[in-house]
Protein backbone atom coordinates (compact mmCIF):
# COMPACT_ATOMS: atom_id res chain seq x y z
CA UNK A 1 0.00 0.00 0.00
CA UNK A 2 1.26 3.23 -0.56
CA UNK A 3 0.84 6.58 1.21
CA UNK A 4 2.82 8.93 -1.17
CA UNK A 5 1.71 12.57 -0.33
CA UNK A 6 0.18 11.46 3.04
CA UNK A 7 1.75 12.74 6.30
CA UNK A 8 1.87 10.74 9.22
CA UNK A 9 2.02 11.72 13.16
CA UNK A 10 2.74 8.65 14.83
CA UNK A 11 3.48 9.35 18.95
CA UNK A 12 6.38 7.27 21.10
CA UNK A 13 8.13 6.86 17.95
CA UNK A 14 11.64 6.79 19.17
CA UNK A 15 11.51 2.99 19.86
CA UNK A 16 9.75 -0.59 19.96
CA UNK A 17 6.35 -1.00 18.09
CA UNK A 18 6.29 2.80 17.57
CA UNK A 19 9.71 2.60 15.47
CA UNK A 20 9.07 0.20 13.43
CA UNK A 21 5.62 1.82 12.65
CA UNK A 22 7.22 4.95 11.69
CA UNK A 23 10.00 3.16 9.58
CA UNK A 24 6.75 1.41 7.73
CA UNK A 25 5.28 4.44 6.99
CA UNK A 26 7.80 6.11 5.65
CA UNK A 27 9.13 3.34 3.77
CA UNK A 28 5.44 3.12 2.64
CA UNK A 29 5.90 7.04 0.97
CA UNK A 30 4.41 8.55 3.73
CA UNK A 31 5.99 11.65 5.10
CA UNK A 32 6.57 10.52 9.09
CA UNK A 33 6.62 12.89 12.01
CA UNK A 34 7.36 10.98 14.97
CA UNK A 35 7.47 12.41 18.15
CA UNK A 36 9.21 11.83 22.00
CA UNK A 37 9.11 13.43 25.23
CA UNK A 38 12.48 13.91 25.34
CA UNK A 39 15.33 15.32 23.22
CA UNK A 40 17.67 12.36 23.12
CA UNK A 41 14.05 10.85 22.03
CA UNK A 42 13.31 13.22 19.23
CA UNK A 43 17.36 12.08 18.18
CA UNK A 44 16.50 8.58 17.97
CA UNK A 45 13.77 9.31 15.66
CA UNK A 46 15.50 11.49 13.04
CA UNK A 47 18.52 8.89 13.27
CA UNK A 48 15.75 6.58 12.38
CA UNK A 49 13.87 8.11 10.13
CA UNK A 50 16.87 9.74 8.21
CA UNK A 51 16.84 8.03 4.95
CA UNK A 52 12.85 8.93 4.10
CA UNK A 53 13.39 12.58 5.51
CA UNK A 54 11.01 11.88 8.18
CA UNK A 55 11.64 13.98 11.59
CA UNK A 56 11.22 14.03 15.56
CA UNK A 57 9.13 16.67 17.81
CA UNK A 58 8.98 16.80 21.16
CA UNK A 59 5.69 15.64 22.44
CA UNK A 60 3.90 14.93 25.73
CA UNK A 61 0.67 13.06 25.09
CA UNK A 62 -0.41 13.88 28.73
CA UNK A 63 -0.32 17.64 28.44
CA UNK A 64 -2.52 19.19 26.89
CA UNK A 65 -0.54 22.64 26.24
CA UNK A 66 2.54 20.44 24.68
CA UNK A 67 -0.32 19.09 22.66
CA UNK A 68 -1.71 22.46 21.63
CA UNK A 69 1.85 23.47 20.92
CA UNK A 70 2.90 20.64 18.44
CA UNK A 71 -0.45 21.05 16.41
CA UNK A 72 0.17 24.79 16.13
CA UNK A 73 3.64 24.25 14.82
CA UNK A 74 1.79 22.04 12.25
CA UNK A 75 -0.92 23.73 11.53
CA UNK A 76 1.77 26.65 10.61
CA UNK A 77 3.96 24.54 8.34
CA UNK A 78 0.90 23.02 6.49
CA UNK A 79 1.62 19.66 8.07
CA UNK A 80 -1.35 18.36 9.62
CA UNK A 81 -1.43 14.57 9.34
CA UNK A 82 -3.74 13.08 7.53
CA UNK A 83 -2.57 9.60 9.59
CA UNK A 84 -2.43 9.52 12.91
CA UNK A 85 -1.07 6.35 14.94
CA UNK A 86 -1.23 7.07 18.87
CA UNK A 87 1.10 4.88 19.95
CA UNK A 88 2.47 6.53 23.20
CA UNK A 89 2.49 4.81 26.04
CA UNK A 90 1.59 6.34 29.74
CA UNK A 91 2.13 4.46 33.15
CA UNK A 92 0.42 6.74 35.04
CA UNK A 93 -1.42 4.59 37.43
CA UNK A 94 2.09 2.14 37.63
CA UNK A 95 0.40 -0.52 37.90
CA UNK A 96 3.92 -2.09 37.04
CA UNK A 97 5.22 -0.95 39.69
CA UNK A 98 2.76 -1.45 42.34
CA UNK A 99 2.76 -5.26 41.06
CA UNK A 100 6.36 -5.70 41.65
CA UNK A 101 6.11 -4.04 44.88
CA UNK A 102 3.64 -6.45 46.07
CA UNK A 103 5.27 -9.26 44.97
CA UNK A 104 8.49 -7.90 46.52
CA UNK A 105 6.31 -7.35 50.05
CA UNK A 106 4.75 -10.99 49.74
CA UNK A 107 8.30 -12.45 49.27
CA UNK A 108 9.71 -11.15 52.30
CA UNK A 109 6.56 -11.56 54.35
CA UNK A 110 6.66 -15.00 53.51
CA UNK A 111 10.29 -14.94 54.61
CA UNK A 112 9.92 -13.55 57.65
CA UNK A 113 7.20 -15.48 58.48
CA UNK A 114 9.62 -18.60 57.32
CA UNK A 115 12.72 -17.64 59.10
CA UNK A 116 11.35 -15.52 62.11
CA UNK A 117 8.10 -17.31 62.89
CA UNK A 118 5.99 -13.93 62.73
CA UNK A 119 3.70 -12.20 60.03
CA UNK A 120 1.49 -10.83 62.46
CA UNK A 121 2.54 -7.11 61.03
CA UNK A 122 5.50 -7.61 58.76
CA UNK A 123 8.16 -6.01 59.69
CA UNK A 124 8.45 -3.92 56.58
CA UNK A 125 5.32 -1.81 57.22
CA UNK A 126 6.26 -1.46 61.17
CA UNK A 127 10.45 -1.15 60.91
CA UNK A 128 10.70 -3.78 63.51
CA UNK A 129 11.34 -7.54 63.10
CA UNK A 130 8.34 -8.98 64.53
Amino acid sequence: MSFEGKIALVTGASRGIGQAIAQQLAQSGAQVIGTATSQAGVDTIEQSLMAWSGRGMMLDVTDSASIDQLLTELETREEMPNILVNNAGITRDMLLDAYTNLVQAKWIADYAEKHYGCWSQPWYMSGDWC
